[in-house]
C-alpha cells in the first residue's frame, strides 16, 4: 500500500507543538504532558451544531404557528396537495353522515360545495363521537368552515381530513333545514 504523504499545514495542526509528535484529537500531549491550545476542540463545535439546530427548529416553529392556513377553492384542492393542512369554506350539500356501531360514531363525513366543486370533510372514531354530537354538526345547507389535512383515498379521490371536533364550525346556518334526506339524493349513494 502506498502512503500518500499529508500537507505539512494540516499535520501541524495535529502536532504537539513542544515534542512535534502526533496528538491527533487530544487537547494534552500524551508523551510530553504540553498543552495544545489554540486548537477548537470537537466537542465544542458539536454542542455548538446542536444548540444552533435546536434555535434553528424553534424559530421555524414559531414561524409555522403565526402563518395563516390558507383557504383554497375546491377547485384548487390537486392530488399533489396530499397531507397539505388548509381551509375551506362552503355549503353542506348532502345530509351529514355518521357511521355508529355499539363502540358509538366511528365515522362522520360531510360533503362541502364552494361553487367549484365538491370535496368530503371526515373524521374518524377519536373525532367523529365529539364532532356528531358537538354544537358544530352541520345540516345540508348550511355553509361551514372546515381546516383540515387533505387526503388522497385508495380510490383517487381527495377529501379533507378534520384531526379535532373544534376544525370545523358554522358560518351561517340554514333556516328552516329538517336535517332530512333530500328528495333529489339517491338513498343507494355510496357516501365519501
Amino acid at each position: 500500500m502506498k502512503r500518500v504523504p499529508i500537507p505539512t499545514s494540516e499535520c501541524a495542526a495535529a502536532e504537539c507543538p513542544s515534542c512535534s509528535r502526533f496528538l491527533g484529537t487530544a487537547r494534552v500531549c500524551p508523551y510530553c504532558g504540553a498543552d495544545a491550545r489554540g486548537r477548537l476542540p470537537l466537542s465544542i463545535v458539536r454542542w455548538v451544531a446542536v444548540g444552533l439546530a435546536t434555535i434553528g427548529l424553534a424559530l421555524l416553529y414559531v414561524a409555522a404557528l403565526r402563518h395563516p392556513i390558507p383557504t383554497v377553492r375546491i377547485r384548487a384542492v390537486t392530488p399533489t396537495m396530499n397531507y397539505a393542512v388548509i381551509a375551506i369554506e362552503g355549503r353542506v350539500k348532502y345530509r351529514p353522515y355518521a357511521a355508529r356501531d355499539s363502540n358509538g360514531v366511528n365515522y362522520a363525513s360531510i360533503v362541502l360545495d364552494d361553487g367549484t366543486g365538491t370535496i368530503a370533510v371526515f373524521a374518524g372514531r377519536s373525532v367523529a363521537g365529539r364532532w356528531a354530537e358537538s354544537e358544530s354538526w352541520p345540516q345540508r345547507g348550511d355553509r361551514v368552515s372546515a381546516v383540515g389535512a387533505v387526503s388522497l383515498s385508495a380510490q383517487g379521490r381527495l377529501r379533507l381530513r378534520l384531526n379535532s371536533e373544534r376544525q370545523i364550525r358554522l358560518v351561517a346556518g340554514n333556516e328552516g333545514a329538517t336535517g332530512e334526506r333530500p328528495a333529489e339524493e339517491d338513498p343507494d349513494r355510496e357516501h365519501p
